[in-house]
């Protein structure tokens, strides 16, 4: 599953999503599940490289540096799949929204839920592909 949070247009940021290899400021990789109508899905932010760390020559050792902002967030997200009979697209209605930061340097683990409501985290609109199902009858190659 990927996610990102990005002010450019939609257009643009799937274009940049097509390759595997994409290091893209924002963006979120993770796995989700299905249970009945919901969605849990755990991402983790993708990391890209900082160019002020200082790198030496090969025949040096490079100096260990602790970078105090070094840090690896959690995403935990729970969704609700709502379908309308009248009309063609589905919803998807955020129920819970949470992430976990922990700092390399100390160990520290910080949880933060979000206030989830309609303004900041309105439902998104989606057209279901009905062609797919839950399960497969082979594994995938």
């Amino acid at each position: 599953m990927l996610m990102i949070s990005s002010s450019e247009d939609p257009y643009t940021t799937l274009s940049k999503l097509r390759s595997q290899s994409t290091r893209e400021q924002g963006l979120l990789i993770g796995r989700y599940r299905f249970n009945g109508d919901r969605i849990t899905s755990v991402l983790k932010r993708v990391k890209t490289k900082d160019s002020t760390l200082n790198y030496y020559p090969r025949k040096r050792q490079p100096r260990q540096q602790v970078d105090p902002n070094d840090m690896e967030q959690t995403f935990q997200v729970e969704m609700e799949i709502q379908n309308h009979k009248d009309r063609c697209h589905a919803k998807l209605v955020w129920l819970h929204y949470s992430v976990t930061t922990c700092y390399k340097a100390t160990g520290q683990l910080n949880e933060t839920d979000f206030e989830l409501n309609n303004k900041n985290y309105p439902p998104l609109l989606f057209s279901r592909v009905l062609s797919y199902t839950a399960e497969s009858e082979s594994p995938l190659e």
